[in-house]
């Protein structure tokens, strides 16, 4: 891929335009206050990293699809207790259950009818420091 950063007017506010790379991927969006989110993207072409402000958000994928693994965001500078991590898991293409651990701690989870259709789901979740909520549908 490129490096080169074609930015595209998308209207509206003349402080927002988006850039891509040579190979017509999202690279970077420039914010009207001067700050920008950044995409950077691995060798197979999916984006594996988000560049904010605030923080970073970092993808990986479980397989040659495009269904992600992990989702971990960290705040930046870097504070105790700041990173929020999602583990996928799924059966066949169907999304299971879904872990998070960090700052919020717990897990949902899916089950499915014979259409794919969500059929029950419930979360175990808890907010540190001393909260606990279970919640079942």
């Amino acid at each position: 891929m490129g490096d080169c950063v074609l930015p595209v007017d998308v209207g509206g506010d003349p402080g927002y335009a988006t850039g891509y790379n040579l190979d017509r991927v999202w690279v970077r969006t420039p914010l009207p206050s001067g700050r920008a989110i950044d995409g950077a993207y691995g060798n197979g072409g999916r984006l594996y990293d988000l560049t904010y402000p605030e923080g970073v958000v970092a993808l990986s994928y479980f397989d040659n699809t495009d269904r992600a693994g992990t989702i971990m965001r960290t705040a930046a500078p870097v504070p105790d207790n700041t990173t929020q991590t999602l583990v996928f898991s799924y059966d066949g293409f169907l999304t299971t259950p879904i872990a998070y651990s960090g700052v919020a701690m717990g897990v949902y989870w899916y089950s499915f009818d014979a259409h794919a259709n969500a059929d029950w789901e419930g979360a175990s979740l808890k907010y540190l420091p001393n909260s606990f909520i279970r919640w079942f549908h």
